[in-house]
């Protein structure tokens, strides 16, 4: 092993006084490394910035592969071997291991007390080099067909994926994460081949570690894991050309359930349209507007307070604004016995606090509850693990958000979220007792 193959990087966060060194390598693997002398527990996380959406991709030519592709690649990772998985082989070193896939990346981690270095060599090895010969991925099928089948049963899934559906025309993020019983069944190992050779190599990879652990001597590990690694093209994903406007404004689905549920959603036509934002900027608007969607929404708010006291909402009432280089909405909604007049009064109501005027000092507030709550994640060695690799995935750095928080303001994340005014803009789903009329 060559430390040339090695750059250093320090960062120090002053207000936490948390340190953050930086090591990269010369096929552009990033290694994390966040020190907390003293702990017993350690956290390691691999993520990789390719997820549901991205099933058009470019890498020296163009992949188009069917939905469902990123979670079947990682339960190929997750369980490569015959005996019982890598699951089973990180619990034998008293690790404590799982993964999971969003729209947008997939990562996988673990916590250890104790032969952290042995479930460091393992998980990474299944990372870099999983199993994906087609007696592999057929054995996974019927296991991701199973899961999928468990999802079409919960209520909360059906209604997420009927309003996705009902927001977007053509964006793959109207599909569920898992794919449907139809694209799974079109999976080939060739496809996963494709995706892991564009996405899963040591240029996308970041990997973070948290802990009273001495990164220098993990090095030795990840350059055995490199050896012999092609150098393939980094994967690109293709641009989709989503109309501004909702697909439709109604989905209803039916479903053996004793309470109705509902769901609204928002469209933000301003993602994937008009001049790319950096990633900062991007940041930012994500933040603040998930601030702003806690002052008109949240459980202190007049809107929730008062269909609460009407009884329209109940405590599952939930929200939350996604918010993606090329895709955003709001979504807001929970079990209601009237959802589709719980539909309409909050939409109602939304709007109405939204023109009303926002209210500074509550922004503020929230602005310095998210601050707080963010350094004192720090203090988690799993929670910090993984605020640090979500910012990799942002294009940020981890310690760039206390300074994202200072620079918010209620009147530019008022303007951002502006698209909550547009009656164009919003969709509903609803799930409904079955047999109901």
């Amino acid at each position: 092993m060559s430390r040339a193959d090695w750059t250093l990087s320090t960062r120090k966060d002053a207000m936490s006084g948390e340190r953050m060194d930086v090591r990269t390598h010369k096929s552009g693997l990033v290694l994390l490394h966040i020190p907390k002398p003293g702990f017993t527990r350690a956290f390691a996380g691999f993520a990789v910035p390719y997820g549901s959406v991205h099933t058009s991709f470019e890498a020296g030519s163009v992949h188009r592969v069917p939905d469902g592709t990123a979670h079947y690649l990682e339960h190929c990772v997750f369980t490569r071997d015959e005996h019982g998985g890598l699951l089973s082989a990180m619990s034998a070193t008293g690790a404590h291991a799982n993964a999971y896939t969003t729209h947008t990346h997939t990562l996988y981690y673990f916590t250890a007390t104790s032969a952290f270095e042995p479930a460091f060599r393992r998980m990474l090895g299944a990372v870099l080099h999983p199993a994906l010969d087609r007696e592999r991925v057929e054995a996974e099928r019927p296991i991701i067909l199973s899961e999928l089948a468990m999802y079409r049963d919960e209520p909360d899934s059906r209604c997420f994926t009927g309003l996705l559906e009902g927001l977007y025309a053509v964006h793959p993020v109207r599909v569920d994460i898992g794919g449907t019983a139809e694209t799974v069944a079109r999976i080939a190992a060739e496809d996963l081949q494709a995706v892991h050779s564009a996405f899963y190599g040591p240029s996308r990879l970041t990997v973070a570690i948290v802990g009273d652990l001495d990164a220098e001597a993990l090095l030795p590990s990840i350059e055995d894991a490199l050896e012999g690694m092609p150098d393939s093209p980094a994967g690109r994903a293709l641009a989709v050309d989503e109309p501004p406007l909702v697909a439709s404004a109604r989905t209803e689905i039916r479903m053996d359930v004793g309470m109705p549920s509902f769901l609204i959603g928002i469209k933000d036509p301003s993602a994937g349209r008009g001049t790319p934002q950096s990633p900062r900027e991007l940041a930012v608007r994500r933040r603040a507007g998930r601030l702003l969607f806690e002052t008109l929404l949240g459980s202190t708010s007049l809107v929730f307070d008062g269909l609460y006291a009407e009884g329209l909402l109940t405590d599952s009432f939930g929200f939350h604004y996604l918010c993606e280089p090329d895709f955003a909405f709001l979504a807001a909604g929970g079990e209601s016995p009237e959802p589709e007049r719980a539909a309409e009064e909050l939409l109602k109501r939304l709007r109405g606090a939204f023109s009303a005027g926002l209210d500074a000092r509550a922004f503020d507030t929230q602005r310095k509850a998210a601050a707080g709550s963010f350094l004192r994640g720090l203090d988690s060695i799993e929670g910090c693990g993984m605020s640090a690799l979500h910012a990799v995935l942002a294009g940020i750095d981890l310690f760039d958000y206390p300074e994202i928080y200072d620079s918010m303001d209620l009147e530019s994340a008022a303007e951002w979220m502006r698209f909550v005014l547009d009656e164009d803009l919003d969709s509903v789903s609803i799930v409904l007792p079955a047999g109901g009329t």
